[in-house]
């Protein structure tokens, strides 16, 4: 009896179907729906990491989760992109917000087309690190050990939805020879990590200078619990926490 149950999506009102999502309440949540309320990209290659699931939440939270949303794309819509930093980092600089998004389509208005990243206020910036990403290993014909690994930057923001982001940036490739071992950044990504470094701390200068977007006891722990967090997600290492811990007391 029960297995031909109709499931009803607590937020469409149609059918569940086979690939649904049950919530934390025993509501149902569709495919299409789930789909829909998870921000995505294009080709993302930037990652986005929810501070929570969506089957851990009930319909209350689902309800409230939906609104917040709703408000991102009228921030969407709102969004001029008046300054960029590579194919990741686009600021509306007017307004005080950022989306970091990969392969971004945007008309000749800079409006978004396609897609549906979650847009930042430079007062959600809580912390900034520069990261070793993937990593891939090979062997050249002149028997050289090659280690090839993304590098980007780890933001974690005042965020109820997405507050840890991963940006990359480019590849860093390190040679591992008989007798010695050499690490090399292209200019490129020199100068684009460079940059976003910059810009970071730009928007930090902005959140200092802006007093009602900044609460100084708050954002020191929050950028503690966002740590522990990149942890839990074997972002950073047990040894890169405590040293980032060990800065932040000094």
């Amino acid at each position: 009896m029960g297995l031909f149950d109709k499931k009803i999506c607590c937020r469409c009102g149609k059918k569940a179907g086979f690939l649904h999502t049950k919530l934390a309440d025993g509501s149902y949540l569709c495919s299409n729906c789930a789909a829909d309320l998870l921000i995505h990209t294009k080709l993302a290659d930037v990652n986005y990491y929810p501070s929570f699931q969506l089957e851990n939440l009930d319909r209350e939270e689902l309800g409230l989760y939906s609104e917040w949303y709703a408000q991102n794309l009228e921030y969407l819509r709102e969004f001029t992109c008046t300054k960029s930093v590579g194919n990741f980092i686009h600021f509306d600089t007017d307004k005080g917000m950022m989306v970091f998004a990969d392969k971004l389509y945007m008309s000749r208005r800079k409006k978004f087309e396609g897609i549906t990243p979650p847009v930042f206020f430079l007062s959600d910036l809580c912390m900034y690190y520069t990261l070793l990403m993937e990593s891939e290993s090979y062997t050249t014909l002149l028997n050289q050990d090659v280690v090839e690994s993304k590098v980007g930057l780890l933001i974690g923001m005042k965020n109820p939805v997405y507050d840890l982001v991963c940006v990359p940036v480019g590849t860093v490739k390190t040679k591992e020879g008989l007798f010695k071992s050499k690490t090399e950044i292209s200019p490129e990504v020199d100068i684009a990590l460079g940059e976003m470094v910059s810009i970071m701390q730009a928007c930090f200068e902005y959140v200092h200078e802006n007093p009602d977007a900044y609460v100084a006891g708050l954002d020191m722990k929050l950028h503690r619990q966002l740590l522990y967090r990149a942890k839990d997600l074997d972002l950073i290492t047990a040894e890169e926490l405590a040293e980032y811990l060990r800065d932040l007391d000094d």
